[in-house]
């Protein structure tokens, strides 16, 4: 076994972007989604991606967007709905839905 010794080690840096994730029951899918249900969306500093897993029981949801601030560290705050429809107002509709398809406390996010 090998192990590698640091020598310049350097706090992390927030990058300006955070992700946020969400599964939601495939269930509470907007239909235009499910009919295509392997997707990724690109706009001005964001990106989305979504698809099914456990069989298609749930549709697991990803999205990235730049925030010029970060509040705490970790990968499982607690984040809103509205927040997360806030960074993707513009995207499409059937995306937009399906944002707001997400179960309550059902959201995350994390700071990259």
């Amino acid at each position: 076994m090998f192990y590698r010794v640091v020598t310049n080690y350097q706090d992390a840096t927030y990058t300006g972007h955070v992700a946020l994730r969400a599964l939601v029951p495939f269930a509470r899918v907007p239909k235009a989604i499910a009919a295509d249900p392997y997707a990724l969306y690109v706009g001005a500093g964001r990106s989305l991606i979504h698809y099914p897993l456990r069989s298609q029981a749930t549709m697991n949801l990803l999205g990235n967007a730049q925030a010029p601030q970060w509040e705490a560290e970790g990968w499982s705050i607690p984040a809103t709905v509205a927040e997360f429809l806030g960074l993707f107002e513009d995207f499409p509709e059937p995306v937009r839905e399906l944002i707001a398809a997400i179960p309550e406390q059902a959201l995350f996010k994390w700071g990259l």
